[in-house]
């Protein structure tokens, strides 16, 4: 059986090195989740409700919000060593986790265009435009398609609304870099989903 991903050769070698250092680095605390009873898929959904209660925590207060997104980010980077560790990587707990990553970042967006960080058009043309590079993505695992290079900006993204958070807690001055980032990640998504488009395309007349 294929195993999916929705990264690129690039990315993933890269987030594998990550992923097997994790496992080491992190035994103790993988082996303690297991003896408790913890399973990758606990972890993911709960990551996922953190995600979605970013919308009401954001128009609560910034602060509380930047708390859950830093909660929801941790929980993401502990589910697929958990996975490796208890040997129960698989497609579906991987669909699952694409699943918590899509409504984190769509949630983050939505909240953000909510409280006026961020245009309301701007943040409807990111959700569409990740979740369409997301999809290539998928599809291109799916059929065997060899994808060199992909873009996934929603680190991008957190790091702005996490960075924003720092610097005004730090200097007291409001720079809102939140839409350039997303105006730029919105551009190399348009470039990497017309070549994600294009292969699929070649591909499927194959």
């Amino acid at each position: 059986m294929t195993k999916w991903s929705v990264y690129s050769e690039f990315e993933g070698e890269k987030l594998r090195r990550m992923h097997q250092g994790r496992v080491r680095r992190l035994r103790g605390l993988l082996r303690l989740f297991t003896k408790v009873g913890l399973t990758a898929n606990m972890i993911t959904v709960t990551s996922l409700v953190l995600g979605l209660l970013f919308i009401p925590t954001i128009i609560y207060s910034y602060p509380l919000a930047i708390f859950v997104l830093v909660f929801h980010c941790l929980l993401d980077g502990l589910d697929g060593p958990l996975a490796t560790y208890q040997k129960k990587a698989s497609n579906q707990g991987m669909l699952l986790d694409f699943t918590a990553d899509l409504v984190g970042i769509s949630s983050v967006i939505i909240g953000l265009a909510i409280t006026g960080y961020m245009d309301a058009i701007l943040a409807s043309v990111f959700l569409a435009l990740n979740t369409t590079i997301l999809f290539y993505s998928l599809i291109q695992t799916i059929m065997g398609v060899k994808q060199t290079f992909g873009f996934k900006p929603r680190w991008w993204i957190y790091g702005a609304v996490i960075g924003l958070y720092v610097v005004e807690s730090v200097t007291h001055i409001k720079i809102n870099v939140i839409p350039a980032f997303t105006l730029l990640s919105c551009a190399v998504m348009v470039v990497c989903g017309t070549f994600d488009f294009l292969r699929i395309y070649r591909h499927a007349n194959l």
